[in-house]
């Protein structure tokens, strides 16, 4: 399967030299219908490519490389600490003992089916029915099971029907959020968008 490309917008890279281009992709197959067009776009300058590079999905943005780069590595940073302290909420909750009593509350229903409509009454979905009961074990589901299948926002709910106390899950998700609420700083870009999929340049 390939893709087709149409050139729709052009400009002179920042040297002149070259170009600064972008391309309408779409599949050539027969099924491209069912594909929405996405934008390809790039430096054509064996100079101006080694210091400026283009970023964009809807719209196109012309961007220093080391600007680019930076950007990049503080978006991976950010992604390691939320996900380092998501580990964090499963291994406090674990030692606390909340997800043995969640693994060990759905152990007790007499199928995956009781246990699947128990999680729906709480508003927490897991899977199709079918697919639950590929993977569910009744009455032997475990901690293992509890991490890769529930969602770590749901705990708060699931602890709290068991009648546990939430404070520990709640403190712990509330952090969760500040963490995420952080602000990332603004790619610094070297022109107002070149091309956007309007078709406006």
């Amino acid at each position: 399967m390939g893709t087709d490309r149409d050139r729709v917008h052009t400009q002179p890279c920042p040297c002149g030299k070259g170009t600064v281009y972008v391309d309408e992709c779409s599949p050539d197959h027969p099924y491209a219908r069912s594909y929405k067009p996405w934008l390809g776009h790039g430096v054509n300058c064996p100079d101006c490519s080694k210091v400026y590079t283009t970023v964009g999905d809807k719209e196109v943005f012309l961007v220093e490389r080391r600007e680019h780069d930076r950007h990049e590595a503080a978006k991976r940073q950010r992604w390691q600490e939320e996900s380092a302290f998501r580990d964090k909420i499963w291994a406090e909750l674990e030692n606390s003992g909340d997800i043995v009593a969640i693994a060990r509350h759905l152990s007790s229903f007499p199928s995956a089916v009781a246990a699947s409509r128990y999680l729906a009454s709480l508003r927490i979905h897991v899977d199709s029915l079918p697919r639950f009961r590929s993977h569910f074990k009744k009455r032997a589901c475990s901690s293992d099971w509890v991490k890769s299948h529930i969602y770590y926002k749901h705990l708060p709910v699931l602890i709290g029907a068991l009648g546990c106390n939430t404070s520990l899950v709640d403190r712990l998700i509330k952090e969760d959020e500040n963490l995420q609420a952080r602000r990332d700083d603004k790619l610094k870009v070297i022109l107002p968008a070149i091309y956007g999929m309007d078709g406006q340049q």
